[in-house]
């Protein structure tokens, strides 16, 4: 079989590959599960997820803020704010609402054992404002619907459990345009919904963005480099079909694309260019050596085709490091980016050469465009060889301060930790921390060790009376609920609404009789989602501002240290769960999963580097330039107080895998010249002819990465900074500290 109609059948066959996979692509959607940011095998996961089943979701709420500057306790104001309750009760999938205008109390009855109901709040007689406001500042209403200031209030709506996308965007759509029909004079949101819709939708727009500007900015490196119509569309078709191929496996499996695995394209137009042009780079040499068209491909094929073999595996070494992570989206993220950077190899390896041979011969006689970049790299080679002693002094000085930057980073996170700090979510969240103590949850679970006794025996509650008072005056959390709680609201209740009958009663006798108003009338709480039927689980709940998960971790070991030393023989355990919580808890695992994956990716690239070189000291020197940016960006991470999370942790990662790259082109070049040439020719020759790949390259990843600095999430805007400073440091790296290092460790040798 020729190679015409072998050519022929490659290209039918991948565009019958891709046109099956852009059918796919109709199933591609974005999410934001917060359980994709679960540990995973996780012993916590598993408690919560038990958990859940048995007092429901803890992020399944919709709080709605509401602020007057001339005071709540206005007619108009009121009026308005029970409106908006009657407009939300009708929306679907909401199951449960606290307005201010419809909370009510159960009042002791002298005649009956009924008791009877009465409106916290008359809203609708301004006479009874004064007396109304006195007796809801003196109960646990204050700070829950009712701010401190008495200028703002609080409609809390508890929804469905477990909505998917679509319902949750319907939900919140609905009570936003619902709340901003009534003139208020400030509005704010806050909850799961409005959260994931928003990040959703931001996922979406600037999953465009990136691609749009990274694909200009190769498009006008591509001209800048070849000055052909051929020089752009090639490796466009290369890429644009490898991305087309990764997504439409994605879309086919059901994995969708989030805030992590939204980077998967641009990272796929960026780092999968490179193949093509150091194939295109050599195979264009060729021709101006007067090679035909064809045994310039075989050429190619065989002199770039064992670096760039090399370069991926390296790439994917660095990926797949990731699916040891505990995260969902980092695991995702690792191995589709693998998929994604083998297919742009195969498909440089047989679609462009199938290509390639059908169109034009590729004539690049009298193409003198090449000199440019001679003249640029001689100058700077010839700089490198007599400054050898500085190289090195720099380089050790950037390693030392790299490494003590590399010590201050923390390790933390925020709920809305990637959004940037002016966006409407951002401040909705603080203004329900300034006036409703937090939006963010504390489920705490208890459960009895003795089945003699419940969470209402005398003793018991007596213990949490206590835990309740750290909670609140220690940890700092708010709108606590608890059984003890329960049960000094109900004694008050019960002796007429008494403020000093709010306390636990010294007997059991006096305590069962408020635990069966309790299961009547349980007003605020939800007692289903607060209590087992059988008395032997229960839960305190609150709200905590989004201190960030160093500062949690500390109050959380507090805790438990207090638990210890106040009651050693508790007859309760005490377990912190929740969905902020978990998410926490895998900022514990991110500097070992980092370490981790530094650390495997080290090893197997180093063992790669003995197998290619043969030499333990030249595999040294490969690694020490491409070690040396992750001391930079380490330092930059410290000395700034960049926080390692979610999103900043793959940093390390991607960037290792993806600089390693050029030292292979540039090695590999220096092993082939180095077998007929001294050390300084071998050096001078790879140096010209593998640094306009290089350089090109690194520019382009360079480029393609800081699009990614377009982001409104921080962890995102990181990865690109951070990323896009470590390729240009290898970039210089690679041209001045290698050379330096193969002159040290061959100039005995010679």
């Amino acid at each position: 079989m020729n190679l015409q109609k072998v050519s022929i059948i490659i290209i039918l066959s991948v565009l019958g590959i891709s046109i099956f996979f852009a059918v796919q692509l109709k199933k591609l959607h974005f999410d934001y599960e917060l359980e994709r940011f679960f540990p995973i095998q996780n012993e916590n996961t598993l408690f919560f997820e038990q958990f859940r089943k048995t007092f429901g979701g803890d992020s399944d709420y919709i709080l709605i803020g509401l602020r007057n500057k001339a005071g709540i306790f206005q007619k108009d104001f009121l009026q308005k704010a029970d409106s908006l309750y009657q407009i939300i009760s009708k929306i679907e999938n909401v199951e449960f609402i606290h307005a201010p205008t419809r909370i009510r109390q159960q009042v002791r009855n002298r005649f009956s054992s009924v008791p009877i109901e009465r409106p916290w709040l008359r809203f609708r007689d301004e006479r009874r404002y004064p007396e109304d406001s006195t007796h809801i500042y003196r109960s646990n209403w204050a700070n829950y619907l009712f701010a401190e200031d008495r200028q703002s209030v609080m409609i809390y709506v508890r929804h469905a459990d477990f909505l998917n996308e679509e319902q949750a965007r319907v939900l919140a759509d609905a009570v936003k345009t619902s709340s901003e029909k009534i003139d208020f004079e400030e509005i704010h949101f806050a909850g799961k919904v409005f959260g994931q819709t928003t990040f959703i939708r931001l996922i979406r727009k600037e999953t465009a963005i990136f691609v749009s500007v990274s694909l200009v900015l190769v498009i006008l490196f591509l001209w800048t480099s070849y000055r052909k119509i051929w020089g752009i569309l090639l490796p466009l078709a290369v890429v644009s079909l490898s991305i087309l191929w990764t997504l439409g496996l994605m879309s086919m499996l059901g994995y969708p694309l989030d805030i992590i695995s939204n980077i998967i394209p641009t990272l796929l137009l960026i780092i999968g260019i490179a193949d093509v042009i150091h194939f295109l780079t050599h195979f264009l040499k060729a021709r101006r050596d007067g090679q035909e068209k064809w045994p310039a491909v075989k050429s190619s094929v065989r002199i770039v085709g064992k670096a760039t073999l090399i370069t991926t595996l390296t790439t994917a070494i660095g990926f797949l490091t990731l699916t040891t992570s505990s995260f969902i989206s980092l695991i995702e993220l690792g191995l589709f980016a693998t998929v994604g950077i083998v297919v742009a190899l195969v498909l440089t390896y047989t679609f462009l050469p199938a290509l390639m041979l059908k169109m034009g011969s590729f004539d690049q006689k009298g193409n003198h465009y090449s000199g440019f970049w001679e003249k640029i790299l001689a100058p700077c080679f010839d700089w490198t060889l007599r400054n050898q002693r500085s190289i090195l002094w720099i380089s050790g000085i950037i390693a030392i301060v790299g490494i003590v930057g590399a010590f201050q980073i923390r390790i933390n996170s925020y709920i809305l930790t990637d959004l940037d700090q002016d966006h409407p979510l951002q401040k909705d969240q603080q203004f329900f921390g300034e006036k409703f103590g937090g939006a963010r949850t504390l489920e705490i679970e208890l459960m009895v060790r003795d089945s003699q006794f419940n969470v209402f025996s005398t003793d018991i509650l007596k213990e949490l009376e206590q835990v309740d008072q750290y909670l609140e005056g220690v940890y700092g959390a708010s709108n606590l609920i608890s059984p003890s709680i329960l049960i000094a609201s109900a004694n008050m209740q019960y002796q007429f609404g008494r403020k000093d009958q709010y306390r636990i009663p010294d007997s059991t006798t006096l305590i069962r009789p408020l635990v069966r108003r309790l299961e009547k009338y349980s007003g605020r709480y939800e007692l289903p989602r607060l209590i087992r039927e059988d008395h032997q689980k229960a839960k305190i709940t609150g709200q905590i501002p989004d201190w960030g998960s160093y500062i949690l971790e500390q109050k959380n070991r507090d805790f438990k240290q207090f638990l210890e030393e106040n009651f050693p023989e508790s007859k309760l355990s005490y377990t912190i769960t929740g969905t902020p919580h978990l998410m926490d808890l895998n900022n514990r695992f991110l500097a070992q999963n980092v370490l981790k994956g530094l650390f495997v990716a080290l090893l197997v690239i180093a063992l790669i580097f003995a197998w290619l070189f043969r030499s333990a000291r030249l595999m040294l020197v490969t690694l020490v330039p491409n070690v040396l940016p992750l001391l930079v960006i380490a330092g930059i991470m410290g000395f700034t107080g960049i926080d390692l999370k979610i999103s900043t942790s793959i940093i390390f990662i991607i960037a290792f895998g993806i600089a390693v790259d050029d030292s292979i082109h540039f090695l590999s070049r220096f092993q082939k010249e180095y077998q007929d040439k001294n050390l300084l020719e071998a050096l001078r020759a790879s140096y010209l002819s593998t640094g306009k790949a290089i350089v090109v390259t690194s520019l382009i990843l360079l480029g393609g990465f800081m699009s990614f600095c377009l982001s409104s999430f921080a962890g995102t805007f990181y990865i690109g900074l951070l990323v896009s400073i470590t390729l240009l440091v290898a970039l210089i790296a690679d041209l001045t500290v290698l050379p330096v290092l193969l002159i040290k460790v061959l100039k005995e040798k010679e």
